[in-house]
C-alpha cells in the first residue's frame, strides 16, 4: 500500500524527504498523530472563485488573504484549472475537525534511504498505529473554513 502518492521527490512529501529520519521518529514513535497526504489535500481545492471571494471579506485580511492565495497559485507547482491545494489550511482542519475526513489506522515507516525511495511513507505489519487520512468531505470542510473566516469580522 502507498500511504503517499508520488510528488516532486520520487514518491515522498517535501519534509519527509529532506528529513526522513525524524520523520520516522515522529511517526513510530507512538505518539496520536493524524497523518493528510497530498492525496487527499489535493481533493479540497480553492478555485479562483475562492481565491476571488477574500476579496469581499472587509478589512486587510481579506486583502491579505486574497495576495497571498494568488501568488500561491502562480507559484504551485500542483495548481491546476479546478484550483490549488491548501495544504496547511486542512492540517488546521485536521485537527480542529477530524470529523471532515476518512480516516484508516495502520503502523507506518518512512524509507530512510538515499535512492528514489527517501522519504515514502510505506504501511508496515506491525507498531504504533497512525491515522492516515484516506478522503475528505470538501463540502464541510469549504463550509468550516468560510464561517470560520465570516466569524472573524463578526
Amino acid at each position: 500500500m502507498r500511504v503517499v502518492p508520488k510528488q516532486r521527490h520520487g514518491n515522498a512529501e517535501f519534509n519527509f524527504y529532506v528529513d526522513p529520519d525524524a520523520a520516522n521518529i515522529v511517526l513510530t514513535s507512538g505518539i496520536p498523530i493524524r497523518l493528510v497526504g497530498l492525496d487527499v489535500t489535493h481533493k479540497a481545492l480553492l478555485s479562483q472563485d475562492g481565491i476571488q471571494r477574500f476579496r469581499r471579506l472587509p478589512g486587510m485580511v481579506g486583502e491579505m488573504l486574497y495576495g497571498l492565495f494568488t501568488f500561491f497559485a502562480a507559484h504551485e507547482p500542483d495548481a491546476n484549472a479546478q484550483g490549488v491545494p491548501i495544504h496547511d489550511v486542512l492540517a488546521v482542519a485536521a485537527a480542529e475537525h477530524p470529523e471532515f475526513f476518512t480516516w484508516l489506522m495502520v503502523p507506518v515507516t518512512v524509507e530512510r534511504c538515499d535512492g528514489q525511495c527517501r522519504g515514502q511513507v510505506q504501511q508496515r505489519s506491525e507498531g504504533p498505529l497512525v491515522a492516515v487520512a484516506t478522503d475528505i468531505d470538501t463540502a464541510k470542510f469549504f463550509d468550516w473554513m468560510w464561517t470560520a473566516l465570516e466569524r472573524y469580522y463578526r
